[in-house]
């Protein structure tokens, strides 16, 4: 989601008491895995990277998310709710830099126990939490069915806020999933 916001520290305080917790993450990355989760931008290639693995620079912070949620999972902490607000770089846009937001869930809504029912979550889970994080805001919010290349055919929406698209969200794309080897988004 590109934010044009004049108060992060708010929208920040927002997403987590929705139970998101801030990650920051580089944004050097991994060639290959920025080229899987956006293969319609070309990223600016760092002239002395620090490794092979962060010669680029992000054009979106699902790069970061994913191996925040990878490393986790490794773990063994399988109810992840994540976020990011931070810089990604767009080579040839007017506006280079730009601030975005971007979000992960994965898991369980709640701890599994004797009296909780245990089921994943899923696409209107991450809408619900979208739809109390923009109620604030006082704007109309739509939701328009879409085609975005990472998400899922079925399961993939744009956000519109007070008749400007805000950005998307959804499933990510079942090939994304089975090609970075993840088998909980």
């Amino acid at each position: 989601v590109p934010l044009g916001i004049a108060k992060p520290e708010l929208l920040k305080s927002r997403i987590a008491s929705l139970g998101y917790r801030e990650v920051i993450t580089y944004s050097f990355v991994d060639p290959d895995l920025q080229a899987a989760l956006d293969h319609d931008q070309v990223p600016m290639v760092l002239a002395n990277p620090m490794s092979s693995e962060q010669s680029v620079m992000r054009t979106n912070l699902f790069p970061g998310l994913i191996n925040v949620m990878r490393f986790n999972l490794a773990r063994q902490r399988e109810n992840i709710r994540i976020f990011e607000l931070g810089a990604c770089f767009l080579p040839g846009d007017s506006q280079f830099e730009r601030q975005m937001l971007g979000g992960l869930i994965t898991g369980g809504p709640f701890p599994e126990n004797w009296n909780n029912v245990s089921r994943e979550l899923d696409f209107y889970d991450l809408k619900g939490d979208l739809e109390r994080l923009l109620e604030w805001n006082g704007k109309e919010v739509k939701y328009e069915k879409t085609h975005f290349p990472i998400l899922h055919p079925g399961q993939a929406a744009k956000v519109i806020l007070g008749g400007e698209e805000l950005g998307y969200f959804g499933r990510l794309h079942p090939n994304i999933e089975k090609s970075l080897d993840l088998t909980q988004t």
